[in-house]
């Protein structure tokens, strides 16, 4: 976490932009920083999503927008950081998302990857890296883009891959003060999981996804949970 606070203090962002931000978790990072900023706007497709980061982020310079990147109406090249965190498997069409990206940004600035990763995890961390791929394919069965989570190395091929991507900055976001779940996190985790059944309940595939639930809240209590690990990229724009 350090690095990146390194970063952002190095760059001294004013305007940012933060694509897909889900409740603002990533938001908060950047205000945990405490940064000089003009203004922060995140964007996500979902209402539901929207309306639980302004509860979740009250900020004078921060404000939510519902909006799908692909129907993006916010200025070209006018940001000093685009963000997207932990949504690159939210993705239909990561490359397009990029190229979306790259407009956004100006001359100079930067866009900022922060993404969950699996493989080469102990056995933990492929306890979470299941449980979120159980509730994506939950996702899915209800017709939500929410992809399986990608390797490392896939990550940083499909950034580097894009045609205006250039210099890149790569690293592992490290959590000094990472803790294991307290007894009654594996409850409330436990808990989360029976009711996302109900999301799939009249599914043709129900009793499927009823035996993966009892068999990771068995994983759960046999072995474990701890976050998986996450890769930072930060990335240049070429120009033309």
């Amino acid at each position: 976490m350090e690095r990146l606070k390194r970063l952002i203090t190095d760059i001294h962002p004013k305007k940012i932009v933060d694509l897909a931000t889900g409740n603002g978790s990533f938001i908060q990072t950047l205000l945990s920083m405490d940064i000089d900023f003009d203004s922060i706007i995140g964007i996500d497709s979902s209402i539901t999503a929207i309306e639980a980061a302004k509860k979740a982020v009250i900020h004078d310079k921060v404000t939510f927008m519902q909006m799908d990147i692909e129907d993006i109406t916010l200025q070209k090249y006018s940001f000093d950081a685009v963000c997207l965190s932990n949504s690159i498997h939210h993705m239909q069409d990561l490359n397009k998302c990029i190229g979306i990206m790259t407009e956004l940004i100006r001359p100079g600035g930067i866009l900022l990857f922060n993404e969950m990763y699996s493989g080469s995890l102990n056995q933990q961390q492929v306890t979470h890296t299941l449980i979120h791929h159980f509730w994506a394919e939950i996702d899915r069965a209800n017709n939500i883009v929410h992809n399986e989570t990608l390797d490392r190395k896939e990550i940083i091929k499909a950034i580097k891959g894009h045609e205006r991507i250039g210099e890149v900055d790569i690293w592992n976001l490290e959590v000094t003060d990472q803790k294991p779940l307290k007894p009654e996190d594996y409850v409330l985790l436990k808990d989360t999981l029976v009711k996302s059944l109900d999301r799939v309940k009249d599914h043709k595939d129900f009793e499927k996804f009823e035996i993966k639930a009892a068999m990771l809240e068995k994983r759960l209590d046999t072995i474990g949970f701890l976050p998986a690990p996450q890769i930072i990229v930060v990335a240049k724009v070429m120009t033309y």
